[in-house]
């Protein structure tokens, strides 16, 4: 992971001020995996009190945790970097903040991560490979409309799921 490794044992760590979206999808993945408060404390080495307090329901209630506090959670948890950035991105800055918390974060979490990894390093290979295409070439704007072309691609292929489970259903029941 990206964040720096440290000894949860060390006082001097900075204190990181963590999205609520982020400790929100901690708590769910830690229900999801069977694992309490007092248990991640014990995998992480870190204090049971001190987890208790950051790892609160109520949010306003919550105590920060250091960089290698969340860095140590992050791994137990077999949390990425990518979706550690899409829970705290979706969960905290969502009207949909409480269903996505309570119902499938993960797996949405889960495809939008294994979509973006790896997805650099493919556009900058297209742009060696393509003859004539320079960097000055990529605008931001294109983002956009790439997202936008998706978009459309993803709906094609959602109906088409649809359709085939509609057609095993009425195949079965029928």
């Amino acid at each position: 992971m990206g964040l720096p490794k440290a000894s949860c044992a060390q006082p001097h760590e900075q204190t990181v001020i963590i999205t609520s979206g982020l400790i929100d999808f901690i708590l769910h993945r830690m229900k999801s995996k069977g694992l309490s408060k007092r248990q991640l404390a014990v995998e992480t080495g870190i204090g049971r009190t001190r987890m208790i307090t950051c790892l609160k329901e109520a949010q306003d209630k919550r105590r920060p945790f250091r960089v290698d506090e969340i860095d140590l959670i992050l791994q137990i948890l077999e949390i990425n970097e990518v979706e550690a950035f899409l829970a705290s991105e979706m969960l905290s800055n969502s009207d949909r903040a409480f269903e996505m918390a309570t119902g499938d974060a993960d797996r949405l979490i889960g495809f939008l991560s294994e979509f973006i990894q790896g997805l650099p390093e493919v556009v900058i290979d297209l742009v060696h490979r393509l003859e004539g295409l320079e960097w000055s070439d990529i605008q931001p704007a294109y983002g956009r409309r790439l997202q936008s072309t998706l978009v459309k691609f993803l709906k094609k292929e959602f109906e088409s799921a649809v359709a085939l489970k509609e057609q095993a259903f009425n195949r079965r029941y029928l």
